[in-house]
């Protein structure tokens, strides 16, 4: 097993020397929700089976098909609220089962679909929001993942600062500042980069989810080593409590699909499922 804890307050941890790699990067599957992601084969505490809607069956089947396409890659990121937990700041509502210990096991019968298919050598995940996780969920999802796949090197933090050959990467769930599509990236950078990094190597690749829609992964800063910036999108279909979504718009459904090469980093958002388009 090799579960190794990230303290974004320290030194950038070295995760790789190599200077090309491909990462997947999944955030917000909400794994529990009534609307969100739900693998197949999940079971309540008794053994009853937890079926499906067709909107999660669609979800599997496409999430799945185009992480095939990808195939073997080197590194997975997950970027928080992978589990519902119990939803406080909705009351509890649309949730599927509010027994964590099941929803951490339907999380695992996703971590092995998505792991089986693209073979990281390292699955990196961070803490969530705390009405969903409760502090502890998504840590203890990274570590039942490094309990499955002693072979893989997994790393968890509160948020993650990190290092991958010549890119300083750092990641939350979100950021305080400017965390929704209309608060510019550039001007988040900016501002975290004056406020908490001074003279300390600021990052190179900054990235958040959160907010259940997705940005492009784009260079946000020119020099000889360039800052690039995403947003992840989620794998969850809009409630009974946030409607369309907190900007007034369409959740969008998918991952990003990112690839460095040396300093350079390029990538997409792979959309797997437009409800908008489904006949209800």
């Amino acid at each position: 097993m090799s579960f190794n804890v990230i303290d974004a307050n320290l030194a950038a941890k070295l995760i790789s020397k190599e200077k090309n790699f491909k990462i997947v990067v999944l955030a917000d599957t909400h794994i529990g929700g009534r609307t969100a992601y739900l693998p197949s084969g999940c079971k309540h505490e008794r053994g009853e089976e937890h079926p499906q809607t067709i909107h999660q069956k669609k979800m599997e089947k496409n999430l799945l098909k185009e992480l095939r396409k990808i195939g073997k890659i080197d590194v997975v990121v997950f970027l928080g609220d992978m589990i519902d937990g119990r939803n406080t700041k909705a009351g509890g509502l649309d949730i599927g089962n509010t027994n964590t210990d099941v929803q951490l096991n339907w999380a695992m019968l996703f971590a092995k679909s998505v792991l089986d298919i693209l073979e990281p050598k390292y699955v990196l995940g961070l803490s969530g929001s705390d009405y969903h996780v409760e502090s502890t969920m998504d840590k203890s999802f990274l570590h039942r993942i490094s309990l499955h796949y002693p072979e893989i090197e997994v790393f968890y933090g509160d948020n993650l600062k990190f290092i991958l050959g010549d890119k300083l990467w750092y990641l939350a769930h979100r950021f305080i500042e400017g965390a929704s599509k209309g608060g510019t990236l550039e001007r988040y950078w900016n501002k975290f980069c004056t406020k908490t990094w001074g003279r300390e190597r600021t990052p190179d690749v900054i990235g958040y989810g959160h907010v259940h829609q997705a940005q492009n992964p784009h260079q946000i800063k020119n020099g000889s080593n360039p800052v690039y910036g995403f947003v992840c999108p989620a794998q969850k279909l809009p409630d009974s409590f946030c409607g369309k979504g907190s900007q007034g718009t369409f959740w969008e459904i998918g991952f990003m699909y990112l690839k460095q090469k040396g300093r350079k980093l390029k990538g997409e958002y792979i959309n797997t499922y437009e409800y908008w388009n489904v006949k209800q």
